[in-house]
């Protein structure tokens, strides 16, 4: 599963969830893991992520896996080819496909088609918007009828009131940035607006991110250095 989030509300409804994580030093399993590795310790980190994803859905005999992001799904392709109790799975793209190409290494920019060739073989595409759907379907073979859009989840302040700062005055400007903290999202442009809002039309304002990414300690110290107020929260 693609978020902690998702797996834990599963998990809170009776459905038994197991999360891995595609980068060899992985995964909650990793006690089933151990005892694999005098098998595969020679083998390349991705190899590596196959088997064991491989041996786990066997051993598990899981219904369904979700995967997200091109290099993700290709390594799930190819861990359930040929298995006898197949799983259903459904592939997740969070990016424009065409866009995201154009920040990546020249190793990357070489996977990323034959991900993106797979998603034919996939029972379900998940992606969060049409923007990103009508990209997928014009440079892949995936059938319309398997592409599904579900929008990215907002956390709702009466449901979870502690998560959401009540520090600011009600007549702060509140801006609120969904999305996954990554370079190709531009999260460092709210922090600009914010200090922008402030300094040049006199207008207090807040950040709330909403999402998780690798760049969130960058935006605290960018904030900081700019003097913008901000909150982060998780999906939900």
């Amino acid at each position: 599963f693609p978020s902690h989030d998702t797996a834990q509300g599963l998990r809170q409804r009776g459905h038994q969830v197991v999360q891995f994580q595609m980068n060899s030093e992985h995964s909650n399993g990793g006690s089933s893991r151990k005892g694999l590795n005098r098998f595969y310790r020679f083998f390349p980190s991705s190899l590596k992520d196959i088997l064991f994803l491989r041996f786990s859905l066997q051993r598990s005999r899981a219904y369904l896996i979700i995967s997200l992001l091109p290099l993700t799904n290709l390594k799930v392709w190819m861990a359930t080819l040929g298995m006898s109790n197949k799983p259903r799975i459904i592939f997740s793209e969070h990016s424009i496909p065409s866009q995201l190409v154009k920040t990546q290494s020249i190793k990357d920019r070489m996977i990323t088609p034959i991900a993106w060739w797979i998603y034919r073989y996939a029972d379900f595409l998940i992606t969060p918007s049409h923007a990103v759907a009508a990209n997928l379907l014009a440079i892949s073979s995936i059938s319309s009828d398997k592409v599904k859009v579900i929008f990215n989840p907002a956390i709702d302040e009466v449901l979870y009131p502690n998560r959401v700062s009540k520090s600011y005055s009600n007549s702060v400007l509140k801006i609120l940035v969904a999305g996954r903290l990554v370079e190709i999202k531009q999260p460092f442009k709210a922090i600009e607006v914010s200090k922008i809002l402030e300094s040049q039309f006199q207008i207090p304002s807040e950040i709330h991110f909403i999402g998780e990414g690798p760049l969130r300690d960058e935006i605290e110290k960018y904030a900081g250095k700019l003097k913008v107020r901000i909150d982060f929260h998780d999906w939900t």
